[in-house]
């Protein structure tokens, strides 16, 4: 089937092949079969193709009584380099998204094929920074960038963000995570089918206070005591898994376990220091030995009574 072309540059493209189509039908290039030619089909007569792929067109000459005329030597003709090439063989090969018709040319006549550029498939996604620490509640923005399977970045690609826990880590549809508690999320970015993840890790907010009770302390050698440390942000606002380190100054006097638990170990005083990032307090806690009968001196012997 023939078919016109629809732009100015298209027209002048297909002049030009058949003007180049002509002059070979008179030269040596052409068939020995010197049947003229009435019309040239091109199959597919549309088709798509992707950036950087290729498609095979296949050109059928006729003769003005509708029959096949074989040994005709075809000329192939690209409307636009710049979105598709084709081969002497038809091989149309795309160059950028975009249409273009391809024209097969033999004997003064010509047949049309629209193709299609599309953009090239995605085939990953990175998405960067691929690991992050925010503190909670904080926020931290998430960039993500399609390849193509060489490896060029793609533009203008969507991209849908989705947690795993958004219970420890949300994300919006433009790539903003939140912090909402401590934890480890992942976060993914997809498109095409293709996944791209990114971990964020999510901490406590900085502490800024800590008060421990009780603050003073009097215990006997052996006892024990639990102390509580309260622990807040710069809002006043109470952390409450905010990550504590406990520590005595004189672990003779008064040991503490890892908990806050205190217990007397000899006699005198001793510092109790609860510590979270930079903020700490202290308690104190006195400790009285135990006076046992034989260190109170010698006893006095009585007199017997005669």
């Amino acid at each position: 089937m023939t078919r016109p072309f629809c732009s100015a540059g298209v027209r002048r493209s297909i002049a030009l092949a058949l003007a180049i189509a002509a002059l070979a039908s008179c030269g040596s290039s052409t068939s020995p079969n010197n049947g003229s030619v009435g019309s040239i089909t091109v199959s597919p007569d549309t088709d798509s193709v992707a950036v950087g792929a290729s498609v095979t067109l296949q050109a059928t000459v006729m003769s003005p009584a509708g029959q096949v005329v074989s040994g005709q030597h075809v000329f192939w003709n690209t409307g636009n380099p710049s979105v598709a090439t084709v081969s002497e063989a038809g091989v149309v090969t795309g160059v950028a998204a975009g249409q273009v018709q391809i024209a097969a040319s033999a004997g003064g006549a010509s047949g049309i094929a629209t193709i299609n550029v599309l953009p090239p498939p995605v085939s990953s996604v990175s998405v960067t920074p691929p690991l992050d620490t925010i503190a909670r509640p904080g926020t931290v923005q998430l960039t993500a960038t399609a390849f193509d399977a060489q490896h060029n970045p793609l533009a203008n690609r969507t991209f849908t963000w989705s947690s795993n826990l958004p219970n420890v880590a949300n994300v919006d549809a433009n790539g903003l995570v939140t912090a909402v508690a401590t934890g480890s999320a992942t976060i993914t970015a997809t498109s095409e089918g293709k996944p791209g993840t990114a971990t964020v890790v999510v901490v406590p907010p900085p502490v800024a206070s800590i008060t421990v009770n009780p603050p003073l302390n009097t215990l006997t050698v052996g006892d024990s005591v639990a102390l509580t440390a309260t622990a807040k942000d710069a809002s006043g606002n109470v952390i409450l898994d905010a990550p504590i380190t406990w520590s005595s100054n004189n672990t003779a006097v008064a040991s503490v376990s890892s908990t806050g638990v205190v217990t007397a170990k000899g006699g005198g005083t001793a510092t109790i220091t609860a510590q979270s990032g930079s903020a700490s307090n202290t308690a104190s806690v006195l400790v009285i030995p135990i006076i046992s009968p034989s260190s109170a001196g010698p006893s006095t012997p009585r007199r017997s009574t005669p």
